[in-house]
């Protein structure tokens, strides 16, 4: 009897640790889409120029790559489509044509100094981070254009690279 109950033991101790482990994981995931929830509706309700401050600005890499690989790799569809619409609109007010200097974004987006520094690194990040990584998620033999939220997402995605040839001409496209 005695070596029963110290192999149930055993086996109850490993089913409430893996209990424990799938439970953190289920609410890293959920802070991870709340976190991408948040970021997406800063720039839907434009006041993007937060991203723009001078605490913010070290921090925009890290923020577009946490995006980007949600947008590009998440397993829900909808978080993925909800990634793409965060750069959908930070392109629609950081991707237009700057020569010198910064401008003041525009007034719809919020105060704040976008330089051609950070333009020029949110652009390159778009194009050699954000859009090839979209195009391999999309390559991918899980992907399913005909399934709805797919589609949606490519959409979206098409509506991005629709949008850069618009404000940045088809040349961009051609570098590289």
């Amino acid at each position: 009897g005695v070596a029963a109950t110290a192999g149930g033991t055993r086996v109850q101790d490993e089913n409430d640790a893996a209990a424990a482990r799938a439970s953190r994981e289920a609410e890293q995931l959920e802070i991870h889409k709340l976190s991408l929830g948040m970021l997406q509706h800063v720039v839907i309700h434009r006041v993007a120029s937060v991203f723009l401050s001078p605490r913010n600005v070290p921090s925009l890499e890290q923020i577009l790559k946490f995006v980007s690989d949600a947008a590009c790799g998440a397993p829900d569809f909808v978080v993925r489509r909800a990634c793409a619409q965060f750069f959908r609109g930070l392109i629609k007010w950081w991707g237009g044509g700057m020569t010198t200097g910064t401008t003041t974004v525009a007034a719809a987006a919020g105060p704040g100094e976008l330089t051609t520094a950070v333009q020029s690194g949110f652009l390159r990040f778009v194009y050699d981070v954000f859009l090839p990584a979209s195009a391999a998620s999309m390559l991918d033999p899980s992907f399913e254009e005909c399934d709805a939220m797919h589609a949606r997402y490519l959409a979206e995605v098409g509506t991005i690279i629709a949008i850069l040839k618009s404000l940045r001409g088809a040349e961009e496209f051609e570098r590289e």
